[in-house]
């Protein structure tokens, strides 16, 4: 009898892992060849901490926006407040603001703020996009929008151990291409 139960439950176990919700678990994001990423691995829904020992460096790249939007960083200290970074239309691709230091560790959220009028994209228009896991339960911020990665709408790349790159979906199909940067003084959670 107890054999039984024991493979009963292994198989509830292996059944249940297979529908976890998509915010229970990161996805991998491939980059295709010839690409602006610098990172080797993408990570879909990564946390952003400060260095501690840099100021924190924002660096805009060229992406392939489909979506009109704004790059925030929230100020973690007030619930609804933020710093603006960057808008992806215009946007002087290899402009810089620099935010300053931020204490080690401390998690770096930042928001794309969907400001698009235009065909598809205008029922999006107000959105609020968030890096990070996205998780309700556990997270500051939540997407306000569900996409192909479910609330998860940034990925994270690390290019050396102070740098990392983020690129945020607006489209909500997986393309992480609509605002695209360089964070200096910051290193990625998986």
């Amino acid at each position: 009898m107890f054999g039984k139960t024991a493979i009963v439950t292994s198989a509830a176990i292996i059944v249940c892992a297979g529908i976890l919700p998509s915010y229970a678990q990161d996805g991998y994001f491939t980059k295709t060849q010839g690409s602006i990423w610098e990172a080797e691995t993408l990570y879909i829904g990564a946390q952003i901490r400060a260095n501690g020992a840099d100021d924190l460096v924002v660096v805009m790249k060229k992406g392939h926006p489909r979506v009109e939007g704004k790059l925030y960083l929230m100020n973690t200290d007030k619930k609804d407040s933020a710093i603006y970074v960057n808008s992806n239309k215009p946007v002087a691709y290899g402009d810089s603001v620099n935010l300053g230091r931020y204490e080690k560790n401390e998690e770096l959220v930042f928001m794309y703020v969907i400001t698009d009028t235009t065909g598809y994209y205008a029922p999006l228009r107000g959105k609020k996009l968030y890096s990070g896991r996205n998780m309700g339960s556990v997270d500051r911020y939540t997407s306000e929008a569900d996409g192909m990665y479910g609330k998860k709408f940034g990925a994270v790349g690390r290019i050396n151990k102070s740098t990392v790159e983020l690129g945020f979906d607006g489209s909500g199909m997986g393309t992480f291409l609509d605002a695209v940067c360089r964070i200096k003084g910051a290193y990625l959670i998986r």
